[in-house]
């Protein structure tokens, strides 16, 4: 077993972990990061088509108003370019059924626009009386999460073309079914993200532009930077505190640190051993946090 010794660890190579790493050997301090997997960049993915070419199969999509990843890739020489928008074809499928069409909802009926258009806004309404990174205060909070989005929508949609609407919004967006996320998660991420209309919008939403190379290159750059700092194929499995600092135990490596940042999803975090054991509710937390999962 290799042992190795830095001021802080940290878990998962994807951009946040990376990020972390950045900024903290910016400042002089010792970091590592410890990754499960063989590459860097978590849920970005670049699947290499040949000629310089590259089809993301992880997250692709950049924004006005995602300042940050837009910051970082401006400093490691990443480029964005206009997403293929307006006029470009979209392939649905339903109840078994391909179809196509150049529209950017999958209904054109007036009612059903008029009946999306009114609950979108009301959801817009809602969603600004929260109060990002303290969502629980808001004044509706504990009946919006008490409730899914499907049980809003089949309250409040009536015609099956609004419903569908709002489903692939909910799929499409938050990678799971709307019986699957509360409301209030709902209204949280939207306030987040600068509200709906730029959640799933392209021309000055969040669907805007791609990276050039793909978007797994930004994460590629920046570990290339960190260089020997980053360990692969070292999944973490224990977690130990006591007086003298922090020992992470993962396959084949030993890491002693002052502190540690845990950045891998929360049910995977929910899967490492923890001594002292972490408290109640955190533990319950992690296992009650699914990751939404999509095909692409």
């Amino acid at each position: 077993m290799k042992s190795f010794e830095a001021d802080v660890a940290i878990i998962g190579a994807g951009f946040a972990g990376l990020m972390a790493a950045r900024e903290l050997t910016a400042k002089g301090v010792s970091a590592l990061v410890l990754e499960a997997r063989d590459r860097v960049g978590g849920r970005v993915l670049n699947e290499d088509l040949g000629g310089g070419q590259a089809i993301e199969v992880g997250g692709q999509w950049v924004g006005p108003g995602q300042d940050r990843i837009l910051a970082l890739a401006n400093a490691v020489g990443v480029q964005t370019y206009p997403t293929y928008g307006a006029e470009s074809l979209h392939v649905r499928y339903r109840n078994g059924k391909r179809s196509t069409d150049n529209a950017d909802l999958p209904d054109d009926d007036p009612d059903v626009l008029s009946e999306f258009g009114t609950a979108l806004g009301r959801l817009e309404a809602m969603a600004q009386t929260i109060e990002v990174g303290r969502a629980w205060e808001a004044v509706h909070a504990d009946d919006w999460d008490s409730q899914t989005v499907q049980t809003w929508m089949d309250a409040n949609l009536s015609t099956e073309g609004a419903k569908l609407i709002m489903e692939t919004i909910v799929q499409g967006v938050y990678a799971v079914e709307p019986r699957d996320i509360s409301l209030l998660y709902l209204l949280t991420y939207a306030k987040a993200a600068n509200g709906f209309a730029n959640l799933i919008g392209t021309e000055g939403g969040a669907q805007q532009d791609r990276f050039e190379g793909g978007s797994q290159l930004i994460a590629q750059r920046v570990a290339e930077q960190l260089g020997d700092r980053i360990i692969f194929e070292a999944p973490l499995r224990r977690v130990t505190q006591n007086g003298d600092g922090i020992v992470l135990a993962a396959d084949g490596v030993e890491l002693h640190a002052q502190r540690a940042i845990i950045t891998i999803p929360p049910p995977l975090a929910a899967r490492v051993d923890y001594d002292p054991v972490l408290p109640a509710r955190r533990d319950q937390l992690m296992q009650r946090m699914p990751m939404g999962s999509v095909i692409k």
